[in-house]
């Protein structure tokens, strides 16, 4: 039978929180440099509880530091998302956003690199 991962209770229990000291902070979100980066610059929201307000504020806040790397022409693109769930590739059970930096030409020519990759099956339009 297979072990569930343990739910973390608050804020206070998650391994950023333990082990690392954000590089930016409100009252409601953290953020913090994802340990494991795909790319330069990639980052976590983290919501302070499990609220949806302070979920959605932590997508707002990602997305709001995106579009302004993208305008100053640090970055060429990003990707946001989340895992929810062991199904869906969730290590840290504690409700985190994904910032992923993108520059043009970091995947193979032609093919379709955005989030739908993280299906098994997500390559369909690579392969037709």
């Amino acid at each position: 039978m297979k072990r569930k991962k343990k739910q973390i209770k608050k804020y206070k229990e998650t391994p950023w929180f333990l082990k690392d000291t954000p590089i930016h902070e409100t009252n409601n979100v953290a953020v913090f440099k994802d340990n494991h980066p795909v790319s330069i610059g990639h980052l976590l929201f983290i919501p302070k509880s499990r609220s949806m307000e302070k979920l959605l504020e932590s997508y707002r806040l990602a997305y709001t530091w995106g579009s302004s790397w993208m305008s100053d022409g640090t970055i060429d693109a990003f990707n946001i998302g989340q895992n929810s769930g062991e199904a869906a590739g969730q290590s840290v059970m504690w409700p985190h956003i994904h910032f992923i930096p993108r520059e043009l030409g970091d995947c193979p020519k032609g093919s379709k690199n955005g989030v739908r990759l993280s299906h098994p099956r997500g390559n369909q339009f690579n392969e037709r």
